[in-house]
């Protein structure tokens, strides 16, 4: 099985065969994507569309906790959450 694995302070990436797991890496921050992240994440991402080897994709975060809106940034409303 071909294994990869490589770091950075706030994403995380590990290929495993045709599977690229992405993990948020901030848990004190309760994994929050800000610009950097947001960045780091397109460009461990663009790895899926790279070739053929890569066949799935899974994004996971540490901590307990998925992930929640960047500080001081409200949650846009989607228009199916209009009355």
């Amino acid at each position: 099985m071909n294994t990869e694995h490589e770091a950075s302070a706030s994403v995380l990436h590990e290929r495993r065969g045709g599977v690229l797991t992405i993990t948020l890496n901030r848990p004190a921050r309760k994994n929050a994507v800000d610009h950097e992240v947001a960045a780091r994440l397109a460009s461990v991402s663009d790895r899926l569309d790279a070739g053929p080897e890569l066949s799935a994709g899974v994004l996971t975060g540490t901590g307990g906790v998925f992930s929640r809106p960047s500080p001081g940034r409200r949650p846009t409303p989607r228009s199916s959450d209009q009355p």
